[in-house]
């Protein structure tokens, strides 16, 4: 399987929207329960670039497979040191190391951000998968916030990890 990481492009927009709405608003990966547009993804991706933060695309034979960037954690000005981060792999691309490349690059962008100190994900607990593929990219659980989020008719319980970066 040929992976080539690069910067996402205006162009990949219609794929991430997809990807983005079948694993992110289509399951518990995520709490977003509203579809997205792509005009949706190009005010997001205009200002990840805006604000000269990463975001990455995987491209497999030509193909989006997947992209990962990271943002903005809260605002204040005190959480500036931290970033969060989000990855999204279409099915096709799981099991292949696609994540895994696409998360290396962006951890070592985010090493190369003189802004950050840490990087965090927010998992859903019964995502073992993500949370297991976050564990061996050397984040460690930091802490676990019941009944966060309400989807599908069940409580969710999110699972924070975290990465020291700088």
């Amino acid at each position: 399987m040929d992976v080539n990481i690069r910067d996402m492009e205006e162009r990949d927009l219609p794929a991430a929207s997809r990807i983005y709405n079948e694993h992110a608003v289509a399951t518990t990966y995520s709490y977003t329960s509203v579809d997205t547009t792509v005009e949706d993804r190009l005010s997001w991706w205009r200002e990840q670039v805006a604000d000269d933060r990463p975001v990455l695309v995987a491209e497999v034979d030509g193909a989006l497979a997947g992209y990962a960037n990271y943002h903005q954690f809260r605002t204040g000005g005190g959480y500036d040191v931290t970033a969060e981060v989000t990855i999204w792999l279409d099915t096709p691309a799981r099991g292949h190391g696609v994540g895994r490349k696409l998360m290396t690059e962006l951890i070592l962008h985010a090493r190369a951000d003189h802004r950050l100190r840490n990087l965090l994900s927010v998992i859903d607990s019964e995502n073992e998968r993500s949370i297991g593929f976050h564990s061996a990219m050397g984040f460690t659980e930091v802490g676990r916030l019941p009944h966060i989020a309400y989807k599908f008719g069940g409580w969710r319980t999110a699972v924070l990890m975290q990465l020291a970066v700088g």
